[in-house]
């Protein structure tokens, strides 16, 4: 990825407020120094807690996974792994394994264990930056669209509790003997009633 298609997608990372874990040792803007290694070696990384979790989780012998490289990793993680958008939590990158702390010791990128435990635990591991830039869109996306339909559940209760009252001032003024006066003032109230009356200050 040359250094112009790096910028557009630092550029997304900056104007969506993207978890700057995603970004390349190469974004500009983003990290300063060399914080995080390259996405080479975090996939390297990446292949090494894959091959952990299939040999201790589900069993596979090492002779099986000592030829898997990154496609193979890939599909194994994408396939048995994930769900949804993340791991669950026994998928999850284990800081406390004696083999990830060696894998981990000594390194220079003072970022490093972060970045590699972010990617991993929420469905990051084993795409570039273009993939892992668009993975994070998509969240963004199914976030605003959940708001969205949460408001728009919220609006049609408050008109349905906004039309009952209503019903309900139209049925008193209707039944009740009451004078001119009082009636004028029920009318009145049913005009000065508003949607907003019945929706939550606190919209959580």
């Amino acid at each position: 990825m040359d250094i112009n298609e790096i910028k557009k997608y630092d550029d997304i990372v900056k104007t969506f407020d993207l978890n700057a874990l995603i970004a390349t040792n190469k974004s500009k803007g983003i990290w300063s120094g060399q914080q995080i290694p390259s996405d080479h070696l975090i996939q390297t990384w990446e292949q090494f807690v894959c091959k952990r979790i299939a040999n201790n989780k589900f069993g596979l012998q090492w002779n099986e996974l000592e030829d898997w490289g990154p496609k193979d990793c890939r599909a194994f993680y994408n396939d048995r792994l994930v769900e949804g958008r993340s791991l669950p939590n026994q998928y999850q990158l284990d800081t406390t394994d004696k083999a990830i702390q060696t894998l981990m010791s000594g390194i220079e990128y003072p970022e490093g264990l972060r970045a590699l435990t972010y990617r991993w635990d929420n469905g990051f591991a084993f795409k570039n930056y273009q993939s892992r830039v668009d993975f994070a869109l998509v969240g963004v996306v199914d976030v605003k669209a959940g708001i969205v339909g949460d408001l728009v559940q919220t609006l049609k209760e408050a008109e349905r509790i906004l039309d009952s009252v209503r019903g309900e001032l139209d049925e008193i003024a209707a039944n009740t003997a009451t004078s001119g006066r009082v009636k004028h003032l029920i009318t009145h109230w049913q005009s000065q009633i508003k949607l907003s009356d019945f929706l939550s200050e606190d919209p959580e």
